[in-house]
């Protein structure tokens, strides 16, 4: 009698210790370049977020600061004579350029001033070495730079009213330097304000924003 050949299959057999290792090992590098690319893009949203921040509190200052500075008493015309009550704007040390001070007609006759009102870029922050823009300072508060006591590194720009109050200009506790200049005339009042900020605790990389501006005096 003839044998029927009879054909016994098998289940298939599984992923060798091979085939598991390239696998586990593809899946690695894949996870690692996802990671790779999600931190980076993290890291520039977070970078672009910080830059956009320091725009908008330096314009703010610079908005606060021609608010209260446009109507100033200026440099009269050659010949001309400022009543004796008055003063023209005026940088407060050339050699240091961070502080202005100047009058405000406080009517409408033109013979009325206010007191001196001065506007000085204040900040605690010390020169640091082997940072970037360390001229400026690091960004962070460090031992026996809390002159005032508020626990806080204060960088801004600040007018002193005639009775001795303060006023912060603008939002920003971020500026790295102030400085003023006024064009030949005396009718412009240059501003050139830098901020900064630390990019990480503990690194060198500074980011910083500076804009220039000039405020035409009214008066």
């Amino acid at each position: 009698m003839d044998q029927i050949p009879v054909h016994i299959s098998r289940p298939n057999a599984g992923f060798t210790l091979m085939e598991l290792s390239i696998s586990m090992a593809l899946f690695t590098i894949v996870s690692l370049l996802g990671f790779l690319a999600s931190s980076g893009a993290m890291k520039s949203v977070d970078l672009n977020q910080r830059m956009t921040t320091l725009q908008e509190d330096v314009r703010s200052t610079m908005r606060a600061l021609c608010n209260n500075v446009q109507f100033a008493v200026r440099r009269p015309p050659a010949g001309v004579l400022l009543p004796s009550n008055a003063q023209e704007l005026k940088i407060v040390d050339t050699a240091n350029p961070k502080a202005i001070s100047f009058v405000l007609p406080s009517d409408m006759t033109g013979t009325a001033f206010s007191g001196v009102t001065t506007v000085q870029f204040e900040s605690e922050d010390k020169a640091a070495t082997g940072i970037d823009g360390g001229q400026y300072g690091n960004g962070q508060l460090d031992a026996g730079e809390d002159t005032n006591g508020d626990g806080m590194l204060n960088r801004r720009l600040v007018l002193l009213r005639p009775d001795g109050t303060r006023k912060v200009l603008g939002g920003s506790n971020d500026l790295a330097n102030v400085a003023f200049s006024l064009s030949s005339d005396g009718t412009m009042l240059g501003v050139k304000i830098t901020a900064s900020t630390r990019l990480e605790t503990g690194k060198t990389r500074m980011l910083q924003y500076t804009l220039t501006s000039n405020i035409f005096l009214m008066n």
